[in-house]
This record gives C-alpha cells, structure tokens and sequence, in this order.
C-alpha cells in the first residue's frame, strides 16, 4: 500500500468513526428519513460534504463512489445519511480486506456481458428480474446485483418448499406470527431437509452437492456484508460463481415442475 493509500486509509477510518457517532446519535424512531433539530441536521450535512469530498479527492467525480454519495447528499436526512456511511463503510472494508490500491481496484472490467443467461422459466415474473439482474451487472452495481442474485435464489426456495411442503409444515417456507417469508438462513435450513426427504427423492431424485454448497456460500457471505451498502467483492463473488447460480436456477425451475 502506497503512502497515498495509508493517508486515505486514515482519512478514511476518522470520517467512519465520526459518521458511525452520528448513527448511534439518531433516536430509534420509525421513519429514519426525519431528522430531530437543525443541529442533527447541520451534523449530516457536514458528515456527507466530508465524504463527498474525501472521495472526489481519491476517485474523482466520475467513480460511482462519488455518483452515489453525490446522489444521497441532494437530501440530508437520516436515511440518506445511512446510505452514504454505507459507501464509507464499504470503502474501508476494502482496504481492510488487503486491496494494496483502491484506485487500481476500481479499474473494472466485466468478465461477461451478461451473468444470468436467457431461460424459459416457469414464473415469467423471474424474468423480469434476471433482466434487472443484468442491468446491474453491465451499469457496475454490483452491490445491488448480489442482493437480487441472491433474493432471486431465495425466492426460488421458497416456491420449491411451498410446492413440496404445502399448509401441512409451513413454518418451513412461513412465519406466521411475522406474517412473511421465513429468512434466508430458514429457508435454506429447510431446503437441506427438504432434499434428503425420503419423499422428495423419489419425486425429484439427488440434488447435486455443489448447489448446497453454493447456497451455504451465499449466506455466509450476505451475513458478513450485511451491515455494507458498497462492497468491491460482489463482482469477484458472482461473476466466479456464475455457472453454478445459472445451472443452480434452472435446477430449482426444474424441481418446481416436478413437484
């Protein structure tokens, strides 16, 4: 890491520990975006000016760093305040995670033009999203393309234990008492049990290991990210794993035909 890098890397950890003050200043209330007093407000703006600029400096005001701060500092409330301590955070992960240049990291290329390939689904709604997916692929968001990635497999499990499972064992696929979609981590509990069911294999048959695998990589990666917005990783962790999630999707379209 040059010495450019290690006065960033300083810079950078000072405007985190002072935009991480102010989070934990904000009173837990139900709209984040209101904010309390003209001196929170104040707070805020001098917190995303700190970062616009700290950024345009190291980036320039072409870097989708700079684009997504810029865009989050027209409104200086409470959430957008978040959404730009994301970007920081994601920044400084970065840095921690052993990039010896930031800048150089940021010099993307795409390794494919599209990540999710063209499939017949069964839920024409899916392919709405895989088309999403692939916009935010080709713009460069890859933060955004992990969640829907993501999202998009965990939506799929839950169809498949939904199919499998019916009204008899819901709570597998269901929460009741929240009234929503169990979480990932249930969900993907629950596909591993559903998948050795002496039942499901005489319907479907085997489920190959590498997809359980995937799946376990998945969770174990959006738990270490959640709390990030902005995370240079995504790109690396999808774009290595793309022929697994294509063939993994269309498994899952599959299984649910089956069932």
């Amino acid at each position: 890491m040059g010495m450019k890098d290690t006065d960033f890397k300083k810079q950078l950890k000072e405007l985190l520990e002072e935009g991480n003050k102010l989070k934990s200043s904000f009173d837990l209330i139900e709209y984040p975006a209101v904010v309390k007093d003209d001196n929170e407000m104040a707070q805020i703006n001098k917190f995303m000016t700190k970062s616009k600029v700290l950024i345009s400096k190291h980036f320039g005001q072409e870097s989708e760093y700079y684009k997504q701060v810029e865009a989050s500092s027209s409104n200086p409330y409470r959430k957008e305040c978040h959404l730009v301590l994301g970007v920081v955070t994601g920044l400084y992960e970065n840095l921690e995670s052993g990039y010896e240049s930031l800048k150089e990291s940021y010099t993307l290329s795409l390794k494919y033009d599209k990540i999710i390939e063209e499939m017949n689904l069964q839920d024409a709604t899916y392919e709405e999203v895989i088309a999403e997916i692939n916009g935010t692929y080709i713009n460069y968001y890859f933060a955004s393309m992990y969640i829907m990635v993501r999202k998009l497999l965990e939506n799929l499990l839950y169809d498949c234990l939904k199919a499998f499972y019916g009204t008899q064992d819901i709570e597998k696929y269901y929460n009741p008492g929240k009234n929503r979609h169990q979480g990932y981590g249930v969900l993907n509990d629950s596909f591993n049990q559903m998948i050795n069911d002496t039942q499901f294999k005489t319907i479907v048959g085997d489920v190959d290991q590498r997809f359980i695998d995937l799946l376990k990589e998945f969770q174990e990666t959006g738990n270490r990210n959640a709390h990030s917005l902005f995370n240079l990783a995504h790109q690396d962790f999808i774009e290595e794993r793309k022929d697994k999630i294509n063939n993994f999707i269309k498994k899952l379209d599959w299984v649910l035909k089956k069932l």
